[in-house]
């Protein structure tokens, strides 16, 4: 009896041990060999039984930390047992998965064994790590992030971001409610909103508001809101932007537009493709086009044009050479009226090597047409001289005036508008350096901000060159010897200042126009002439203002130079002294240098 009695009893601890579905191993205590293992062994492990009875656990390779074996065994002999511990083992094909482990010291049929029971908890612990990432993702998230209870509507969690930007400790904010946060609601409105959530005909919302913090101080916020049904019960989760420096640029935007539609000048800017962006309200008036109708076309769409193909070439030049150009030109708007356009174009090239196009005119109709009766004028002088020279006189000073402020207008432009957009876009990159703590020496930050720091240099320099500050000087001498140091500092020409040491000129419009002729008399000795050095003497006697300009250069044919078959615009300069009662002499062979003279009365500016 006794034997069929622990036959059965072995029969059924045999049983128990293959259907168990922990992973069971018997090993030897005195050999550490595996005596017996069940299914579940053989499916986890990958051995069979054949493969892995007669070994020992470490023969198989089963323990990935052999320390920890020998810990445990030696725990085993000490106390007899091992419970719940934590250890990883590793499969036939390397995979290794987290077990936990019980050991225990026992007699079977007369030999010291070791049962070794062990639950596998992968999964589980994977779960758990899963949801610790997860809830280091949320604690950790640079947005804000809010759960609070669908019933109550008190916060069930809220982030460290929010915390933070708010001011409140967890503590305060689990006595807390959204409404508590939001001063534009009340518990009405906010259950209005939360209706299409909780109806589910809205699987989330998003809507702007501003939140208050702690200290009484509010900032505009973007919320995209959804209910999530957990396993205890239905929460509401938030995510929280705040838009403070969105809201802020936007007001800087709106800010710049408004300056931009009440600019007295057409703004046009264009992409790379020269596709329309920018719009503002003088080019609709001018133009006859809308904002709608005129971004994303291109200009040549919408406005007739008069330039000529020699035109487009010395823009296109001065484009690559020096990132901008000035034209004018004739433009044709939609209802087929054709108005006179004086413009400034620049190209402003991003990090990318992207550029916008930068276009500022204004529309000089009025003084064309001033230009082409004042000509009309000159051309019946020769009858009409003793009773009209007073008439073309003023007409010519008024041109200059107007010129002048024209000149002064659109160099405001270029300080006040495109200047400060600039400094704008130094302080935004300032801004993005900080906010993504970008590095000093970061190769993209560097390149824009030389990109920007070469634009800014750029639009000083035509800002100089349209109204230079000198101009204000009375002294017409100080006036051209401060052009004489511009011209060696920018173009490297040597201009020697002879004659005369003081000239005080009242009338500002001589001063700009013998400035203007000067500087452009000088900048042909550096295209053309091939010349280092020049001389400009003055003197001032008998009313009568006399300049001459000397270089040693190459000198030209005389009998182009006051028909335009030079390009020197010398016949230009010859037409605008007459028109103020002066005149230009020229004296130039090849090779030879050449000496301009040119005598100007000065009484032809005392009514400016």
């Amino acid at each position: 009896m006794a034997g069929d009695g622990g036959n059965g009893t072995e029969a059924m601890f045999a049983k128990v041990f293959n259907l168990s579905p922990l992973y069971l191993v018997i090993t030897s205590q005195q050999t550490g060999k595996l005596l017996q293992v069940n299914d579940v062994f053989c499916e986890l492990s990958g051995y069979s039984r054949e493969e892995a009875l007669g070994k020992s656990p470490l023969e198989l390779g089963l323990w990935v930390d052999v320390a920890t074996y020998k810990a445990g065994y030696q725990q085993l002999m000490e106390q007899g047992s091992i419970e719940k511990l934590e250890v990883q083992l590793r499969s036939k094909n390397g995979e290794i998965r987290t077990y936990m482990l019980s050991s225990v010291l026992t007699d079977l049929q007369g030999e010291e064994v070791i049962l070794n029971a062990a639950l596998d908890i992968t999964e589980s612990k994977q779960s758990q790590e899963r949801a610790s990432q997860l809830a280091t993702i949320l604690e950790d998230s640079s947005n804000e992030i809010y759960l609070f209870d669908a019933a109550s509507l008190r916060f069930t969690l809220v982030n460290r971001g929010a915390r933070t930007n708010l001011g409140y400790s967890a503590q305060e904010l689990a006595e807390l409610t959204p409404l508590d946060l939001k001063p534009e609601f009340d518990r009405k409105q906010f259950e209005t909103l939360l209706l299409p959530l909780r109806s589910g005909e809205e699987d989330y919302i998003t809507f702007e508001t501003v939140h208050r913090r702690k200290d009484g101080t509010n900032y505009p916020v973007e919320v995209h809101l959804q209910l999530v049904q957990t396993s205890a019960h239905p929460v509401f989760v938030a995510i929280i932007l705040d838009i403070t420096e969105r809201k802020q640029a936007e007001a800087e935007t709106a800010f710049q537009a408004s300056l931009l539609d009440n600019l007295f000048d057409t703004v046009i800017v264009t992409d790379t493709d020269q596709y329309i962006q920018v719009w503002n309200r003088r080019a609709e008036q001018l133009f006859g086009y809308s904002k709608a109708q005129a971004i994303g076309k291109r200009p040549r769409d919408l406005i007739g044009s008069t330039m000529t193909e020699e035109q487009r070439l010395a823009a296109s030049r001065s484009m690559q050479e020096q990132g901008f150009y000035r034209l004018e030109t004739q433009i044709t708007d939609h209802q087929g009226q054709i108005h006179a356009l004086d413009s400034v174009n620049v190209a402003l090239p991003d990090h990318k090597g992207q550029v916008t196009y930068l276009s500022i005119a204004r529309d000089i109709t009025e003084r064309k047409q001033a230009e082409k009766a004042l000509q009309a004028l000159n051309e019946d002088l020769e009858a009409k001289v003793s009773e009209r020279t007073k008439e073309v006189q003023e007409l010519a000073g008024q041109l200059g005036l107007t010129e002048q402020k024209e000149r002064q207008a659109l160099a405001t432009t270029l300080h006040d508008t495109v200047q400060q957009e600039l400094y704008g876009m130094q302080f935004a990159l300032s801004n993005l350096k900080r906010k993504f703590s970008l590095p000093q020496d970061d190769p993209g930050v560097i390149e824009l901000d030389t990109l920007l720091r070469t634009v800014m240099q750029v639009t000083r320099n035509i800002t100089k060159d349209l109204n230079p500050p000198i101009l204000d000087d009375r002294d017409l001498c100080k006036v051209l010897q401060w052009l004489a140091l511009s011209m060696e500092e920018r173009y490297g020409l040597k201009v020697h200042v002879l004659g005369i040491e003081s000239c005080d000129l009242e009338s500002r419009a001589m001063r700009t126009f013998v400035f203007t002729l000067c500087r452009e008399l000088l900048f042909n000795i550096v295209k053309h002439a091939e010349a280092n050095e020049a001389w400009l003497t003055i003197d001032l006697s008998d009313e009568r203002l006399t300049l001459s300009i000397k270089d040693e250069g190459k000198g030209f044919v005389l009998d182009q130079t006051l028909h335009g078959g030079t390009g020197l615009g010398l016949s230009g300069a010859h037409k605008r002294l007459q028109m103020f009662g002066g005149r230009i002499e020229i004296d130039s062979a090849l090779n030879q240098g050449t000496l301009i003279t040119i005598q100007l009365p000065t009484k032809a500016f005392i009514f400016s």
